[in-house]
């Protein structure tokens, strides 16, 4: 799993990517002293997975969701999860035109379904200027459905059906999602598209792959 390094304060930076790849903190080696996982009273992980901070992130609600990261200081979970967009974005950009600062790109983030307008404000306010006003969310069984109607297209057809519908499963570290959309006809420029509707959900989120696997 891709993983995060948290800082020592509430002011220093997040490391992801290679960068927390190469730090040897909370790795659980034994050697060097900063790499083991020792228990006690002060204990805290300066080092957490990617998928773990979505999951406290969207079991949080429209709660503030933080970790400890030593000396009774918390650190907000959504700034994890932005520093790791922000390094995926700046990755993706420069394979699109190296050296271009691609003022026009724009990102799309495939976020979990259960994850609700609070927690995405608080991802937009955790990324910086450049970055937060050129990206979008789209909850993750609605990417897939896009993906698979755009590849299938000229296969499917839904003119004739009582209220179709396509079911969507994820299986994944940070959630286990089974999520159905309704499926309609829409029309732009001129062309017709078949649309995934989704349905805000109703039931809360149920073990993810990571409780499982505990």
């Amino acid at each position: 799993l891709v993983d995060a390094v948290l800082p020592e304060d509430q002011f220093g930076l997040v490391r992801t990517g290679k960068e927390a790849e190469e730090e040897r903190v909370h790795t659980g080696l034994a050697w060097p002293p900063e790499s083991k996982v020792s228990y006690g009273k002060s204990f805290y992980l300066r080092r957490i997975p990617i998928s773990m901070a979505w999951k406290i992130l969207v079991e949080s609600g429209d709660g503030s969701a933080s970790l400890e990261i030593g000396n009774g200081i918390r650190f907000p979970v959504e700034k994890i999860i932005a520093r790791y967009i922000e390094q995926k974005i700046k990755e993706a950009r420069k394979k699109i035109i190296p050296g271009e600062n691609n003022h026009e790109f724009r990102s799309v983030i495939a976020i979990p379904d259960h994850l609700d307008e609070i927690g995405k404000e608080a991802i937009l306010r955790a990324l910086p200027e450049g970055i937060s006003e050129k990206i979008d969310f789209l909850w993750r069984p609605v990417a897939v459905a896009l993906a698979w109607l755009d590849k299938y297209k000229n296969d499917i057809s839904i003119q004739n059906m009582d209220n179709p519908w396509v079911l969507v499963g994820y299986l994944g570290a940070d959630g286990i999602e089974f999520t159905s959309l309704r499926l309609t006809n829409q029309s732009h420029d001129n062309r017709d598209f078949i649309v995934p509707v989704r349905d805000r959900p109703v039931i809360s989120p149920g073990p993810t792959g990571i409780d499982w696997q505990a």
